[in-house]
């Protein structure tokens, strides 16, 4: 009988000792935490990148569908008046997003492209034209979308300079192919 009460003793023990270490262990962060002198980088940057390159993926297959759909692409599969019609469409005064998305910190081949070499309107119509941003082909009846190596880059840097701060040197690359098969130009309807 004795034994038993023994071991209720040595639990209650081990579990206030582990209580006690715990607490230890947040006090001692907690103290410890307001003497570090660094400010850490924010992803928030990286997020709303995500989160515009979704909506730009979206803009740009409505935008090939639109210029597929007028061109009549899936008839004739002439791949200049395609061209031609995407680049048309993507500098429709409604398309701004969309051409800022590109524009902004823009790398293209690895080559940092400033904003000030594409600020007009006709040298983002150019860089469309001649730098090809973008490779169409046709595949088995189906029009292939290539996005050569285009991405972004730049630096994020933490909101309190005061303290030691860590910047971040981001290089995002959003390059993509897909497919999209005639079927599907055929049943588009434009908004």
């Amino acid at each position: 009988m004795l034994r038993n009460k023994k071991g209720q003793f040595f639990a209650i023990y081990l579990v206030l000792l582990t209580l006690f270490m715990c607490g230890m262990a947040i006090f001692l962060y907690y103290m410890q935490s307001k003497n570090v002198g660094n400010s850490m980088v924010s992803p928030t940057t990286l997020l709303d990148l995500k989160d515009k390159q979704e909506i730009f993926d979206l803009s740009e297959k409505n935008i090939v569908l639109s210029a597929s759909k007028e061109s009549g692409l899936a008839i004739n599969q002439d791949l200049n008046i395609f061209n031609d019609k995407f680049i048309e469409f993507v500098m429709k005064p409604e398309q701004e997003d969309f051409r800022s998305f590109i524009f902004s910190n823009m790398t293209l081949d690895g080559k940092v492209i400033t904003e000030a070499t594409v600020a007009s309107p006709e040298s983002r119509k150019a860089v469309f034209e001649t730098r090809g941003i973008y490779l169409f082909s046709i595949e088995n009846s189906a029009l292939k979308v290539e996005r050569k190596h285009v991405g972004k880059s730049f630096v994020l840097r933490a909101p309190n300079k005061k303290d030691a701060n860590f910047i971040s040197f981001v290089d995002y690359d959003y390059s993509r192919a897909y497919l999209i098969d005639f079927d599907e130009i055929n049943k588009y309807m434009p908004k």
